[in-house]
């Protein structure tokens, strides 16, 4: 196997070339899905808010040296500023994209961004690095060697698992959409938040006893839940059978 920082297409690095591939992918799937594109323009508008986010954050840290060497914010490093700077970026799209649309919004949209979020995650799996725990030599073949020690792949199972939640939400969504909105989404989110605490346990473990990725998936994992159940789901129609089912005059 690979160590996919590492891992290049001729001058490119495999996880931008992902990442890339990932995002137009989800934004493709979605422009097809949604007639209306209000869909496609909220993941735009997120993904450009983002990336401006992450490059201003920089920015903002050290203008004199960037203004001298502007290329460097083509490829900025991973850190927490720079998260941050995504979050922020990203949350700024997002309000700007709903305020638009206000009041157009439907729970069926919902599941189209839940698709595209499978589809750019199933891509990008490949090149995340995501070295786990040492193994020993027994479970060589299973293993990728860095830095002279057997790791076990994390990122396959991370990718080998959205793989089948992607799956599974592509039925769900020829299913229910059109009857069920919002169940897709909501099973989608459940599992996708699964699949990363289950990988989270092959990682090597930090000394406090969940990380903040680790959080967000068990936030999630409640959230999508909570759109998946009956409940959530069909609590406007069981109010609409129960005006119908009043007196008639």
């Amino acid at each position: 196997m690979y160590v996919p920082a590492y891992a290049y297409v001729g001058p490119f690095p495999l996880s931008t070339i992902l990442l890339v591939a990932s995002l137009m992918a989800a934004l493709a799937a979605a422009s097809r899905l949604d007639p209306s594109q209000r869909v496609v323009e909220l993941l735009g508008a997120i993904i450009i808010g983002a990336v401006f986010g992450d490059k201003a954050i920089y920015i903002a840290s050290d203008l004199g040296y960037y203004i001298h060497q502007p290329s460097h914010l083509i490829f900025t490093p991973i850190s927490t500023w720079g998260v941050m700077g995504l979050v922020i970026g990203g949350l700024i799209g997002l309000g700007w994209a709903y305020r638009k649309h206000r009041g157009q919004w439907s729970r069926g949209d919902l599941d189209i961004v839940g698709l595209a979020l499978a589809i750019m995650l199933v891509i990008r799996g490949p090149g995340q690095n995501l070295l786990g725990v040492k193994i020993p030599s027994l479970l060589a073949t299973l293993a990728v060697k860095f830095g002279g020690t057997a790791q076990f792949p994390s990122y396959a199972l991370w990718t080998l698992m959205l793989l089948v939640v992607g799956g599974v939400g592509v039925l769900l969504y020829r299913r229910f959409h059109q009857s069920h909105p919002g169940v897709t989404a909501g099973l989608l989110t459940l599992g996708i938040a699964l699949a990363w605490l289950v990988t989270s346990l092959t990682l090597p473990q930090p000394t406090v006893p969940f990380t903040v990725a680790q959080w967000v998936a068990l936030i999630g994992a409640a959230v999508g839940f909570r759109l998946s159940t009956p409940t959530a789901t069909f609590q406007g129609q069981h109010h609409g059978q129960d005006n119908d089912s009043g007196p008639q005059s």
